[in-house]
């Protein structure tokens, strides 16, 4: 699952290198704004599972990229809500993390364990759900993506797939994500 592993290293040089006047999301982690990401972290994991159970849509005719990527990908535009939900919640858990001050940076290996845990575990998407909003972690919160992606049976690391793919459209992310 190398696409994981990538992405980690996309938001690292996002958080290190990128000025904050070029990214939103280089200025949201400067800003170590914790309470902010925490915030929207915790919505987007609602709205995930709302897309798990499919009272949570989105309209793919406004999201040509996505629709693309999940063409692309063979995947059914019905998954399309559950696929960018678990992005929105790997999303602004790394801002989270990456703009804590004790948070340090995300461990690949760490989040990959979690995915396939949370994939393979008796837990349900809601459960998952409960364990990340209460106690946000790279084991809570990839287990909860993890989990969400084996039930909707979309391989694990399609959110980072579609993240990086939508990250290779920022000029100033393009050359370093294709160096990857």
């Amino acid at each position: 699952m190398e696409p994981v592993a990538k992405l980690v290293r996309v938001y690292t040089h996002l958080s290190e290198n990128v000025p904050s006047e070029l990214s939103s999301t280089a200025r949201l982690i400067r800003s170590g704004d914790r309470r902010k990401a925490l915030g929207r972290l915790r919505e987007e994991i609602r709205e995930a599972v709302r897309a798990s159970e499919g009272s949570h849509v989105h309209d793919l005719e406004a999201k040509p990229l996505l629709r693309r990527f999940l063409e692309r990908e063979a995947i059914d535009p019905a998954d399309a809500a559950v696929l960018l939900e678990a992005s929105q919640v790997s999303y602004w858990y790394l801002a989270m993390r990456l703009g804590s001050a004790r948070g340090g940076s995300p461990r690949s290996e760490a989040i990959l364990a979690a995915l396939e845990a949370g994939a393979r575990s008796p837990r349900s998407v809601r459960q998952w759900a409960e364990a990340a909003r209460r106690r946000p972690s790279e084991r809570t919160v990839y287990g909860f993506i993890g989990r969400l992606m084996s039930e909707a049976h979309l391989p694990l690391d399609l959110f980072a797939r579609l993240d990086l793919a939508e990250m290779m459209q920022k000029p100033y992310l393009k050359r370093f994500v294709g160096g990857l």
